[in-house]
């Protein structure tokens, strides 16, 4: 608005004024340029887009009506206004301008890059920034989420429209390590063979719940096991390797002795009177005892009548329990209120081999008894005449005992240990290799617990280190022993096969040496500390690899005559002198024409094989003719073998029998059943100079066999003879 006076002077009056008012209003301006707008990405308010380049008719800028507006993904028409400098004077003025708005940029992060198998589809785990964007994931290009191990390429893309954004990253899925939830069962072996004769049986892996499909392996099957239970590797293999790693456990594994062969018995004779009560037979170790030389156990008793006791012959035998060497003791015959009578029995053990398996040197110390610190021979073994065990200190006040053995009642004892001390086992190995050596060993609480197995080929100037080991304890404490049974957690046993300078020494020299100065309860060696050792073993396999020779002798084939005996001339003979088996396998019927095949099976202590065959034939005769007649019977000797004749030997009797009956025609003879290459066949004819004789018509009505005669039957076989003036039947026999 706009107000004032006018003002009226002079006249020499006096002057008057006169207010006066009105308004006037503003202008609007033009615009003359709109401004342009630049580009916002998606999320950002439209105070973020910049407006340039606008002009009016009057000075002013351009500002956007509505600045925190969050505009959408494209162009949009938004309003802006002009606010002039002169906002008295002028209006402020409204247009509208276009907005870009682009996609914004996201932000993705992969997880859960490494996951193991387990059957299951592996997903990465995905963040956006923002949070919450949809996405799409590739695994090595496809949709799919991996089930099966390996590396895959992860490409994750967001799929909001409004955001940009990928990460690449890379998903690992590792093989699953089965859990083995039962070992399999390992059955027992023989001496000397390896662990791949042991069959593994059931078994089973699992993966959480669900069993895992593979096999069970031993770990090193051509480990040689001692005797006794060991724990042996085995490898578990799933089927699908490609998902499932190779894992391992443990199983017990059984070896036997090589089974001996049973002696023959001797007897004597138990009789006695005025007896009140039952005699009992007790056999020593190593030996067994029979009343009928067919049962046998280790004892026996005798039960008088009216207290007397008629003569009874009292079988004994070597035991096959019985150790290799010599073994003596006593039988005692006691009771019935007699005096104790003792029969004393001795014996020798071979040792028997298995592939070549040859027991050395066996120390058991029952007869030995060490009283100082030795030499002694071992009692048992194939050089209990030259092997020899010392046990050797340092001090002077060492003493040395034959003390409580492992299951038995002696053993190598000593005290005032110190490092360097050992026992030393000195053998032979000529012609030997794979080496095994075990032995027991315990020790008193003050007594040594740290040694090692070193050996010499030199006679002692030099010596080499193989393995050490500890004194075994139960609960941390010495082991004892009993005279029964043997303690198996004092045994020790060590496969020295790998050490090639152990084999074909004629001198080696085994020791076991005290390697440090802690006893076994932890503390230090005490003077009145001791160790002992029992039940020393030392085996080896043979060199030897030439197998024996079989010489057949005689003709290859051979001809046998009917019913001539066959003598066989076959021998074999071996490098090492002597050949442990030779066995003949096949059978010849000397009555029964055709060939037959013999099989020779030799085989030497170290259990090289060899094998031959012999064919020999069965004839009819010398001339080995069917037409023949060897006994100038007028029957040729075929007719006589096919009717179970003797070719050698007058047989009218075999003829058949022939009879009429019921219109028919009829004969009955004895066949021939156990030779496949012969045939008995009837035909028929109505004249006897025909040459066209036929089976038709003619059919067997019975077979019976013959009582007492195997491979043999009586046959009746019949034609019809009804309208026919005559009938001829004969017998067809080829061979």
């Amino acid at each position: 608005s706009v107000s004032g006076t006018v003002t009226h002077v002079g006249g020499g009056a006096t002057t008057q004024n006169l207010t006066v008012s009105g308004s006037v209003g503003k202008a609007t301006p033009t615009i003359n340029v709109i401004p342009t707008a630049s580009s916002i990405f998606y999320g950002q308010p439209l105070s973020s887009s910049m407006l340039s380049g606008g002009s009016a008719s009057v000075a002013g800028t351009f500002t956007w009506v509505a600045p925190s507006v969050l505009p959408v993904l494209g162009t949009s028409t938004q309003s802006v206004v002009f606010n002039p400098t002169d906002t008295v004077s002028y209006n402020t003025v409204t247009t509208s301008v276009t907005v870009n708005v682009t996609a914004a940029s996201a932000s993705l992060s992969l997880s859960n890059l490494s996951q193991t198998y387990d059957g299951t589809a592996k997903s990465v785990t995905v963040t956006t920034v923002p949070a919450g964007l949809s996405y799409t994931l590739r695994y090595n290009d496809s949709a799919s989420s991996p089930v099966n191990s390996g590396s895959y390429r992860v490409v994750a893309t967001v799929s909001d429209p409004n955001y940009l954004g990928s990460s690449t990253a890379t998903l690992t899925v590792s093989k699953a390590t089965p859990t083995i939830t039962t070992a399999p069962a390992a059955s027992s072996i023989t001496y000397g063979q390896s662990l791949s004769d042991s069959v593994l049986s059931g078994g089973q892996a699992k993966l959480g719940v669900n069993h895992v499909p593979g096999a069970f392996a031993f770990t090193t099957p051509s480990t040689l096991p001692m005797l006794g239970t060991s724990s042996q590797a085995v490898m578990f293999t799933p089927s699908d390797v490609g998902n499932y790693n190779v894992t391992g456990t443990t199983v017990s594994v059984t070896v036997n002795p090589v089974p001996a062969t049973m002696s023959l018995s001797k007897s004597y004779t138990v009789s006695g009177s005025n007896l009140t009560s039952n005699v009992v037979l007790t056999a020593p170790t190593g030996y067994e005892v029979s009343l009928d030389n067919s049962t046998f156990g280790g004892s026996k008793t005798l039960v008088p009548t009216s207290g007397s006791l008629a003569a009874v012959s009292v079988y004994v035998r070597l035991s096959a329990l019985a150790v290799t060497g010599a073994v003596s003791g006593t039988v005692v015959n006691a009771g019935g209120g007699a005096t104790t009578q003792n029969l004393t029995v001795n014996g020798t053990v071979t040792p028997k081999s298995s592939g070549g398996v040859t027991s050395l040197a066996n120390w058991t110390f029952e007869t030995s008894l060490p009283s100082n610190f030795g030499p002694y021979a071992p009692e048992v073994g194939t050089q209990t005449a030259t092997a020899q065990v010392r046990c050797v200190h340092a001090s002077s006040s060492t003493s040395y005992a034959a003390n409580q053995g492992n299951g038995s009642a002696k053993s190598f004892w000593s005290n005032t240990w110190a490092v360097g001390d050992y026992y030393e086992f000195r053998i032979s190995t000529l012609g030997l290799s794979g080496l095994q050596l075990s032995f027991d060993q315990t020790s008193s609480g003050g007594g040594p617990r740290d040694f090692k197995i070193s050996y010499s080929t030199n006679g002692g100037a030099s010596f080499s280190d193989l393995r050490t080991y500890a004194v075994p304890v139960s609960a941390g404490a010495a082991i004892v022993w009993y005279p029964s049974p043997v303690n198996p957690a004092s045994s020790l046993s060590f496969d020295l096969s790998s050490f090639g300078a152990l084999n074909n020494q004629s001198s080696l020299i085994l020791r076991l040496v005290c390697t440090s100065s802690t006893s076994l309860s932890g503390g230090s060696l005490s003077g009145s500390g001791s160790s002992r050792v029992d039940n020393v073993l030392v085996t080896g396999f043979s060199t030897d690899t030439t197998p024996p020779v079989i010489i057949l002798n005689g003709s290859n084939p051979e001809t046998l005559v009917y019913g001539q005996n066959y003598v066989d001339p076959a021998t074999a003979s071996d490098n090492s002198g002597s050949v442990a088996t030779f066995a003949i396998t096949g059978r010849i019927l000397n009555t029964v024409l055709g060939s037959y095949v013999l099989t020779y099976t030799a085989t030497d202590g170290s259990g090289n094989v060899s094998t031959a065959t012999r064919t020999v034939n069965v004839v009819l005769n010398a001339s080995n003719s069917n037409t023949a007649d060897s006994d100038a019977n007028g029957l040729p000797d075929l007719v006589e073998y096919a009717l179970g004749g003797n070719p050698t030997g007058n047989s009218n009797q075999i003829l058949p029998s022939v009879s009429e009956e019921g219109g028919n025609l009829r004969v009955t003879f004895e066949a021939r059943t156990n030779d496949p290459g012969l045939t008995i066949q009837p035909v028929a004819n109505s004249s006897l100079s025909s040459t066209s004789w036929s089976s038709a018509g003619v059919s067997k009505i019975s077979s019976i066999p013959v009582p007492g005669k195997d491979g043999f039957e009586t046959q009746t076989w019949e034609t019809p003879i009804t309208g026919a003036s005559r009938k001829f039947i004969k017998l067809d026999i080829t061979k």
